[in-house]
């Protein structure tokens, strides 16, 4: 199993609403509960060691805005209405945005030389133009951040690289291309997961540091450190805490989402989303616990205001998806609570491989119109062209997988990849031109 963080996005066009990708990594799980292995990613329930066979879903047991210069204070959803208007003008679309349509290929890969491989770091040691379980995807302006799990790092890539397996043009959190220590502090990342934005910040989860942060955009490519830190009380500490939780205390963060005037951060290990007021203090607490009671609760449960394991998180700008991983489930809200307890309006999913059906479900993201989502177990993703309104409605496309009732790796080639296929896909995001989506254990991120 692996731990993997999951995270958000921003959508495009201006008139369409903030679009966010929530995701997670894989970690070591057993499906009534899990017992950490590796901290690197978010939870999987699948069975220890690398087992391509059984449908191809077994995981590594030691694995789990550019926006417009506004106001850093101004609520969220101020702030991604300019980073869309920015975005928009900013980045071309050759061709016209992306047709989905079942089954279809990628157009271009990285973090491999071509579409057939899949070895972490192209089996060798990291480079400019190698991965090692990437994970959280986002677009700012004419550039595609990559968390790069495994490697400890953000890298920088061009949003329409030239060729298959180019090169990134800057690293972030690390001093060069081929260090990889993990490390936490103010300029560095530990087992980075989810990445979403803010009209002022790259918005980014943490695993292993039990932490989310967000680095401002004046500064991201000059001198990136971060300016705030949730679930720590300062940049240089990483406290997992699991018991005895707080309004300002995290375990293991695999996604973050910016809307209206809230950011949401996932407490994975203590089943529960914690929703922060724009407003942030130091250290930020937060003012609802989606999944729980109160602030200070963190049980697994079932129910419709209950989570096992929530990973992903995604938004059309009204409503709210959260991704109950280890209940095989979506969680529809109206929109975002600011109180705890609330129960869902909705759900989708249940485990299964069929069309109505999820395993292990990591990130989400919406247009404002559609739902994606990442259906890690079946190595597949879900394309809904309207928020499913009832556990009937199956999606519109499939990619990844040919036909519903199967979940094999790679279409069962086993650890050969093609640009069709998956392997533990985690996190997405979407530009309005280009669908982005890291294919974590083929260790590559394809563009569709």
């Amino acid at each position: 199993m692996v731990s993997t963080p999951r995270w958000s996005a921003l959508a495009l066009p201006p008139s369409r609403a903030l679009v966010v990708v929530a995701c997670s990594l894989q970690l070591a799980c057993v499906r009534a509960g899990f017992e950490r292995q590796s901290r690197a990613v978010a939870p999987d329930r699948s069975a220890a060691g690398v087992d391509v066979g059984s449908g191809g879903r077994g995981r590594d047991a030691s694995a789990r805005d550019r926006g417009a210069r506004l106001d850093p204070s101004s609520p969220p959803s101020e702030r991604d209405a300019g980073s869309r208007d920015a975005l928009a003008e900013e980045a071309p679309c050759p061709g016209g945005p992306t047709v989905f349509y079942t089954n279809m290929p990628a157009r271009r890969v990285l973090g491999q030389a071509d579409f057939v491989g899949s070895a972490a770091n192209r089996g060798g040691s990291a480079t400019a133009a190698s991965l090692s379980r990437p994970l959280g995807v986002v677009v700012y302006g004419s550039k595609l951040l990559v968390a790069d799990n495994r490697n400890n790092r953000l890298l920088v890539f061009d949003r329409e690289p030239a060729s298959d397996g180019a090169a990134a043009t800057a690293v972030i959190g690390q001093p060069d291309f081929t260090s990889t220590a993990a490390m936490t502090s103010a300029s560095t990342v530990s087992a980075p997961q989810g990445l979403g934005l803010t009209g002022s910040a790259l918005f980014v989860a943490e695993w292993d540091s039990a932490r989310a942060s967000l680095w401002p955009l004046d500064s991201l490519f000059s001198t990136p450190r971060l300016s705030t830190v949730f679930g720590q009380v300062d940049a240089n500490s990483a406290v997992d805490v699991t018991t005895s939780v707080t309004p300002t205390s995290l375990g293991s963060v695999p996604s973050v989402l910016a809307v209206g005037s809230h950011y949401l951060v996932t407490d994975s290990d203590n089943h529960r989303v914690l929703v922060f007021d724009s407003t942030v203090g130091a250290p930020p607490a937060a003012i609802a616990a989606i999944g729980q009671p109160d602030l200070q609760s963190n049980g697994a449960g079932s129910l419709a205001n209950q989570l096992n394991v929530p990973l992903g998180l995604a938004t059309d700008g009204v409503r709210l998806a959260v991704v109950d991983a280890f209940n095989d489930r979506l969680l529809f809200f109206d929109q975002v609570p600011t109180t705890s307890g609330v129960a869902a309006s909705s759900s989708w999913g249940s485990w299964g491989q069929g069309a109505l059906n999820l395993d292990n479900p990591v990130g989400a993201l919406s247009d404002g119109t559609r739902l994606f989502v990442a259906d890690r177990g079946n190595d597949r993703v879900l394309v809904f062209n309207r928020w499913p309104t009832s556990p009937d409605q199956p999606p519109d496309v499939l990619i990844g997988q040919a036909t519903y009732g199967t979940g094999e790796a790679n279409q069962g080639q086993g650890t050969v990849a093609a640009a069709n296929s998956l392997w533990g896909v985690h996190f997405l995001f979407y530009d309005g031109c280009r669908l982005f989506l890291s294919d974590t254990n083929n260790n590559r991120v394809l563009i569709y």
